[in-house]
């Protein structure tokens, strides 16, 4: 090979190595340098189980089993129940470490907006505590709630 050939060589492997570093950040980004959190922990799960938690139409009372044949089961009112809470927003990530505190905004059917107050209680955001407070546009209807929730890591298998 000639000197040309292996300047031209040379040129062609240092433009590949310098294209080759520029955006990679973009699909290997985890937040953690450029949000500025220390030991940073997603909040989607989170958000996942504040929507099961308060959800608005949960009455947090189990349904019976369905057994064919039995009789209904007469003098049990139906609880009333609001509107359902559709989704809970909250900062991408946080700070993971006990007792850290964020807002996130909640929002339902029939104009349902609110915020939830959590409160981690471990250092990997599996634990925490919540406190909820959101109403309909017109006023009708309103969620007030406290409670503890929790999440299965995506890094741990289930039992």
């Amino acid at each position: 090979m000639g000197a040309r050939a292996w300047q031209a060589a040379l040129v062609v492997v240092v433009v590949a190595s310098v294209l080759g570093g520029c955006g990679g950040d973009d699909d290997s980004d985890s937040g953690d340098s450029d949000s500025g959190v220390e030991n940073g922990i997603s909040t989607a799960d989170i958000e996942t189980s504040l929507v099961d938690s308060i959800g608005g139409t949960d009455t947090g009372i189990p349904e019976p089993p369905d057994i064919p044949g039995a009789p209904e089961t007469p003098g049990i009112p139906e609880t009333p129940s609001g509107p359902a809470v559709t989704d809970v927003e909250c900062p991408e990530e946080v700070e993971g470490a006990t007792d850290t505190e964020f807002e996130c905004d909640l929002t339902g059917e029939e104009g349902l907006t609110g915020t939830v107050t959590v409160t981690l209680l471990d250092d990997e955001g599996t634990e925490f505590d919540y406190e909820s407070n959101a109403e309909t546009e017109d006023g009708a209807f309103s969620i007030e709630s406290t409670g503890t929730g929790s999440v299965t890591s995506a890094e741990e298998p289930p039992a």
